[in-house]
Formats: C-alpha cells, sequence, structure tokens
C-alpha cells in the first residue's frame, strides 16, 4: 500500500487515525486502547486496537502507522502508511508498554522493539491511554521514558 495524504495537520490526522469505529458492512467494532506519537527523526504512531467481531472471539494487535507532511498544489498535507505488528514493520521504537498489551504476532519484531530500547534508554515517546483503569492501572495518560 502507498500512503494517504489527508489531513490539514498532525494533530488532524492522529485523530483520526486512532477513532474508533464500527464497520458498516460486518457490525465489528474496532476501539483504540491506546496510542503514541514517536518523537525522534522518523514521526510514528503506534497504536494498540481491539477488535469485537460479531460471530468471533475479541483480538488485539499493535498498528505502526507512519506519519509525513507533503505540499499539494501548494497546501501542507498531513499522511500516512499504515502497517501492523503481523507484517514486521522494520520500525522498532513501539513503546514497549504496547507489547503486554497484546499476544505476539511477530516475535523476530519483538526482539528488534527490544534491542531498540535497550540502545536508546533515553529515547522518548507520549502515550496516551484511552481505556478505563481496569484494563490499564497507568491511568488515562501517561509519558514514560523507557
Amino acid at each position: 500500500m502507498g500512503w494517504d495524504f489527508c489531513a490539514a495537520s498532525k494533530d488532524e490526522l492522529v485523530a483520526e487515525l486512532t477513532r474508533d469505529e464500527v464497520s458498516s458492512y460486518t457490525g465489528a467494532k474496532r476501539v483504540c486502547l491506546a496510542y503514541a506519537v514517536t518523537t525522534g527523526k522518523e514521526k510514528t504512531l503506534w497504536t494498540v486496537w481491539e477488535v469485537t467481531p460479531k460471530d468471533k472471539p475479541v483480538h488485539r494487535y499493535i498498528g505502526c502507522d507512519l506519519l509525513d507532511s507533503q505540499k499539494i498544489e501548494g497546501r501542507l498535507f498531513w499522511g500516512y502508511k499504515g502497517m501492523a505488528e503481523v507484517e514486521h514493520p522494520y520500525y522498532y521504537d513501539c513503546p514497549v508498554a504496547f507489547l503486554v498489551m497484546v499476544s505476539v504476532a511477530s516475535a523476530e519484531w519483538r526482539a528488534g522493539v527490544a534491542a531498540f530500547w535497550a540502545a536508546h534508554p533515553k529515547a522518548k515517546a507520549k502515550l496516551v491511554f484511552k481505556t478505563n483503569e481496569a484494563i490499564l492501572p497507568a491511568g488515562p495518560q501517561a509519558t514514560f521514558a523507557f
């Protein structure tokens, strides 16, 4: 898949990409439990999603959206390229806190995440938890330094 440039600001794009939704086709509900935007050279939106299909068990996954801006016809637009853990996205600055929220889909990718944080102990990502305290005792919003 390519890039989709669709928002006037990074904040608008992040709000759109973390919005909960219900499929009008299947009725499945997709809820963003937590998200983080990394602050390094590459702007990456990490998300934890919980999907509740009508006839199947609930499952969770980690999403990875690369973020970038581009001038199109003289106007600045923000866009994204979406991936998920199962695709081994070759970006490893996913917050470690997200790994315990989701079953393993790519052990190799998770090893890369652990290696990244071991090599960059001062790196930071602002985490926003959108869930209730029963699921994430850290509360509604938290900032972590790994």
